[in-house]
């Protein structure tokens, strides 16, 4: 599988925070980079994904090593199929009402 890096940003609202992530990436590692993106939240997080700027895609639930795994493979797909603009995703916390962007 090639390795793909994305600029990942997390908050709607200025400033954004920011980090790299790439595909290689193990889960706990990505989660842990959110979670610290997210600041003062409540303890129980439930993250969702989505790839942005494609309305039409669906949030999807990103719980657990075999749920990235899936996500991976979706982004490598999209990022394939991409010669100009990168690709990047969207993280939500829905136990929070805040929304972050990577």
């Amino acid at each position: 599988m090639w390795e793909f890096e994305t600029k990942v940003h997390v908050g709607v609202q200025a400033p954004k925070k920011s980090f790299t992530a790439h595909t290689a990436m193990d889960w706990k590692v990505f989660r842990s980079e959110v979670v610290v993106r997210l600041g003062n939240t409540p303890k129980l997080i439930e993250l969702v994904f989505k790839v942005c700027g494609d309305l039409r895609e669906k949030w999807t639930l990103l719980e657990c090593h075999s749920e990235w795994d899936k996500a991976i493979t979706h982004i490598c797909a999209r990022m394939a199929g991409v010669r100009k603009n990168p690709v990047a995703i969207e993280i939500k916390n829905t136990v929070s009402l805040t929304e972050y962007h990577l």
